[in-house]
């Protein structure tokens, strides 16, 4: 991957406009070599980083810096936030072009709204994807092959990374290799070693928990000789072979007892069964006794029954003679019925008639008032028509006015906020002000106590020089060998390190004093922006103190203006509508007036047909009346029933006289057979005691209980023991398998998991990347011997047993060759580690591009750090990094260091411009 155009609009410092962007035609720099990004400290170097990463990925280059903070803070509300970056990938060019999410200022009102993350992708052949932002950022990883961590590592090292792989200990170097060398799968396999012996383990010790269970469920008789056995096992004080010995011979005993009260049992239910039968025989014998006392009272009490049956049988055979004459009078009655139904029907039309004539005129009386009362409405609103013919003309005249009133009305709402960021710049730049004035004051009394301390300590150089005189040795300045009156030093000369000290804290409090000095600046000059805008927008109408309340006095001019036209508009509106209601209603009432008119004519002639037709049926209701004998039908009817009642109640009554006086004399003849049955009977039955008898058999059922009882209680002891030790023998069987499986199990998590006794404790993942590791020092070694000059060698820590409980197995040594030592790399000074910390960076990114061939990274990108090297370091530094130029790479570097800018010819240079903001150009020198 190698960018070749970078494109910035209200992004970071870079301002741009929405047809200009800020642009870096990066092409110009070449396929190979090195560059530098050079500038002031806070100008936007590292932006430039943040820009190609954010449009890659959608984040900037530092963990530290969100999407959402990167829209500009010098553009205006107008400019959007984007960034375009044009790149080559295997002689094909692609185009992804970026905006995050942030916050703007309304286009219409006041207040912020969001503007959401939008991202589209350009390819070769000028397709564009424009989808959903995860869709683009796939496309990203599938055309480069690596995701952003990756090609954080790989291609871009950012400011304050350096350390973190160098520094770093087992645990935070296996999640960076974790990400990068896709060694996740390793540990999980030395996870689910870990799991699966926790599992077996879980497994046994639930089998042997489960098996203390059952052997404490096995119960014995506490007289039993194997009770004090059982006991002990369940103290776990006798071993398992002797233990079911012990309850295999519990069963036996229980077993024995079973048989024995099995038998008795038998023996009892035996007796039992004909002591029943005797006593069964004797009850029934007492049951007919009773039973014939029963039956000779019931047949005393069914004789008289018997006779008054017959006498009521013959009174109800004498009324049927009385059912013919009450059947002809009820056949008379219905011949009738015809005529007194054909009266009815007559009444009821005539009531029907009378009712739609009494409707018929209701409604010609109303239609009549409702014409009255439409004629009246119909002729005021013809007058009121014709008082709004010219309603409407002034409508397009008031709206005009209300456009070109709310176009004021923005103007001046514009101008008030420009009016008040005015105002807030100005506060601004006096607290500013103060800000540089304190800045200069400290650095004024800084540089003047260096100069003291600095005059103070040459002064006394002489007195220093002349403390290492000694006679005999040669003054460095005049070369005798004696020294009769050596200078005296001053107890008050101040040393070297305080010189020092002193020329940093001026050299500091001066940066601040500059950096105070450059932000007055940069305010002072839009402060004067804003008031020649000030100035040419209101000048002459009101003083500068006054611009607020001028501006609320002109706003609240308009608002007035506004609402007195609004309120004419709407009157105007009004009355339009007004017309055009009446104009659609006018047609209307004539039409309702017509059909009135109409309808009331029609009325009048439907009342005087109807008077005429009640008036014959009037007459022929009269003459039917004179021909019938009751007042209705209902009435003749009811006679009717009346007659048919009496006649059934007769026939049912001589019918249950019958039937009862048969019932009775059949059951009179039953009794007497029951009786004399009865009687034969009990001619042969002897004397015997129930009683003793019936005690008898309830002591047996006692003793039967008490037997049973005591047979649920052993053989329900014997059940459990049976099923308890049957469950003891399987899972004993199966936990012995358990612990010969947790051994080997244990051993192997372990062993994965580097937690072996004795052993450094180097896990199956970290043995994984102990290989990677050593490939990186490989590499990384061949550029630290060349920034070095051949002392130092990194190594990877070797352990041959277990040191502490911490992993182990990616800590790193550094070899010194000038003495042979080898040491932990914390212990190299600060431009030391840089080197290596920069080695191991580039070995890391040569390693990653190794192993996967098909990742192809045109460019690298260095961020800072090499402030800390002296000018040989720095030397070695450069020529490790033109070595990966040399061949087909591009390395960036950003660095404020100005010995950089002499020995590197290509140059991207950022410049903080006055008004706000930066500009970035290419210098090729």
């Amino acid at each position: 991957m190698r960018p070749l155009t970078l494109k910035m609009t209200a992004f970071g410092p870079y301002v741009g406009t929405k047809n200009k962007p800020v642009e870096l035609d990066l092409d110009s720099l070449g396929n190979s070599g090195l560059y530098l990004i050079t500038g002031d400290t806070g100008a936007g170097k590292t932006t430039i980083f943040d820009a190609i990463t954010f449009a890659l990925y959608g984040e900037a280059s530092g963990d530290n810096r969100d999407s959402r903070m990167l829209r500009s803070k010098y553009a205006p509300a107008d400019v959007p936030t984007k960034v375009e970056l044009t790149f080559e990938y295997r002689d094909k060019v692609y185009t992804v072009s970026r905006n995050p999410e942030y916050e703007r200022p309304k286009a219409k009102g006041e207040g912020m709204t969001t503007e959401k993350a939008a991202c589209t992708l350009t390819y070769p052949d000028g397709h564009v994807l424009d989808g959903k932002i995860s869709e683009v950022n796939k496309a990203v990883r599938d055309i480069i092959g690596i995701d952003r961590d990756q090609f954080m590592q790989i291609a871009m090292i950012s400011q304050g990374d350096f350390m973190k792989l160098l520094l770093s200990g087992t645990t935070e170097r296996q999640e960076i290799f974790r990400k990068i060398f896709n060694t996740e799968s390793f540990k999980r396999i030395q996870d689910s070693f870990k799991a699966k012996a926790s599992e077996i383990k879980k497994e046994k010790d639930s089998l042997e928990s489960s098996i203390e269970r059952f052997i404490s469920a096995i119960s014995c008789d506490e007289s039993s000789p194997l009770f004090p056995r059982l006991e002990c096992a369940k103290r776990k004080e006798l071993p398992f072979e002797e233990f079911y010995e012990t309850a295999e011979g519990i069963i036996a005993e229980d077993k024995a007892v079973c048989d024995k009260i099995s038998a008795e049992i038998s023996d009892t239910e035996n007796t039992l069964e004909k002591l029943s039968q005797e006593i069964g025989r004797i009850r029934k014998i007492k049951e007919s006794e009773q039973l014939l006392s029963e039956k000779q009272k019931s047949l005393s009490e069914a004789i008289p029954k018997l006779a008054e049956s017959e006498s009521a049988l013959k009174e109800a055979e004498a009324a049927l003679s009385e059912t013919d004459s009450l059947t002809e009078e009820a056949e008379k009655i219905k011949s009738e019925l015809s005529k007194h139904k054909e009266l009815e029907v007559q009444k009821n039309e005539l009531t029907l008639l009378e009712k739609k004539l009494s409707e018929n005129k209701v409604l010609s009386e109303r239609n009549k008032e409702s014409l009255s009362a439409k004629t009246e409405e119909l002729n005021k609103l013809r007058s009121e028509h014709a008082s709004l013919e010219n309603a409407g003309e002034n409508v397009t005249r008031y709206e005009s006015t209300e456009q070109l009133l709310e176009k004021e009305k923005k103007d001046m709402l514009d101008n008030k906020k420009v009016v008040s960021g005015y105002f807030k710049l100005l506060s601004e730049y006096e607290k500013k002000q103060k800000i540089y004035i304190t800045a200069s004051a400290e650095y004024e009394k800084a540089d003047e106590n260096y100069r003291r301390i600095s005059k103070a300590f040459h002064d006394e150089q002489a007195g220093i020089l002349a403390q290492t005189l000694r006679d005999g040795i040669p003054c460095p300045v005049c070369g005798s060998l004696s020294h009769p009156s050596p200078a005296a030093k001053s107890l008050e000369a101040p040393t070297k390190e305080q010189v020092e000290a002193a020329e940093a804290e001026a050299e500091t409090k001066r940066n601040a004093r500059e950096e105070a000095s450059k932000e007055c600046s940069e305010i002072k000059g839009r402060c004067e922006n804003g008031k020649k805008w000030i100035n040419d927008k209101f000048g002459g109408r009101c003083e500068e103190s006054r611009l607020n309340e001028y501006i609320e006095a002109e706003l609240s001019s308009i608002d007035g203006k506004l609402n007195e036209n609004a309120a004419l508009l709407a009157e105007e509106k009004s009355r339009l509508e007004r017309k055009r209601i009446i104009s659609e209603k006018l047609p209307c009432l004539d039409g309702e007036i017509n059909q009135l008119k109409n309808d009331i004519s029609q009325l009048d002639s439907l009342i005087s047909s109807q008077s005429a037709v009640i008036s014959e049926k009037r007459e022929s209701e009269k003459k039917l009346r004179t021909e019938v004998k009751f007042e209705s039908t209902q009435a003749a009817q009811n006679e009717i029933n009346r007659l048919i009642s009496k006649r059934d109640a007769i026939k049912q009554n001589y019918s249950s006289a019958s039937e009862n006086h048969k019932k009775l004399n059949t059951d009179s003849e039953a009794l007497k057979g029951q009786i004399s049955q009865l009687e034969k009977q009990l001619e042969n039955s002897g004397e015997t005691d129930l009683a003793e008898l019936e005690a008898e058999r309830d002591r047996l059922t006692a003793d039967k209980k008490t037997l049973t009882d005591r047979s649920i209680t052993v053989n329900g002891r014997l059940s459990s023991n049976k099923s308890a030790l049957e469950q003891i023998s399987a899972q004993h069987k199966e936990m012995t398998l358990a612990e010969k499986k947790h051994i080997i199990a244990a051993a192997l998590s372990d062993t994965a998991n580097g937690k072996l006794t004795g052993k450094a404790r180097i896990s199956f993942e970290t043995y994984v990347q102990m290989y990677f590791l050593d490939r990186i020092l490989r590499r990384a070694n061949r550029r630290l011997l060349i920034m070095s000059e051949g002392q130092y060698e990194l190594k990877r820590r070797e352990y041959e047993k277990a040191e502490g409980n911490g992993q182990r197995g990616l800590e790193l040594d550094v070899t010194d060759h000038y003495n042979g030592t080898v040491r932990d790399v914390r212990s190299l000074s600060g431009g030391e580690s840089f080197k290596a910390s920069l080695a191991l960076a580039l070995g890391l990114s040569d390693e990653v591009q190794a192993s996967a061939p098909a990742i192809k990274l045109d460019t690298m990108f260095v961020d800072e750090g090499f402030g800390s090297l002296d000018d040989e370091s720095l030397r070695q530094a450069i020529k490790a990094l033109s070595e990966i130029g040399g061949g087909n790479r591009l390395v960036g570097i950003i660095s404020h260091v100005s010995e950089l800018k002499e020995r590197i010819e290509k140059q991207i240079v950022i410049t903080k411009e006055r008004s706000g903001g930066s500009r970035a150009e290419i210098r090729i020198n």
